[in-house]
């Protein structure tokens, strides 16, 4: 079975590697995004691509602290 929308938290949970392909396939852009506009005025290159890897290393070793019916709004109510 193959990681995709409906089972990827389930399948990260159970370190599944596909899993974490999964994800670094669909945030990968947004993550990167992010990190540069946060870290580009410090004009080190090498610091924005270890935090990029920080990111999804981080989502890998506390996968087993994910929830699968936790979702944005849960977490915070003010944030919806």
């Amino acid at each position: 079975m193959k990681s995709n929308e409906e089972n990827y938290i389930r399948r990260l949970k159970n370190r599944k590697e596909d899993a974490l392909e999964f994800i670094v396939d669909k945030y990968l852009a947004l993550v990167k995004f992010t990190v540069y506009k946060i870290l580009s005025p410090l004009k080190r290159d090498g610091i924005i691509e270890e935090c990029i890897n920080d990111v999804f290393f981080s989502v890998w070793n506390h996968s087993d602290k994910r929830s699968e019916e936790r979702r944005v709004g849960k977490e915070c109510p003010r944030c919806v």
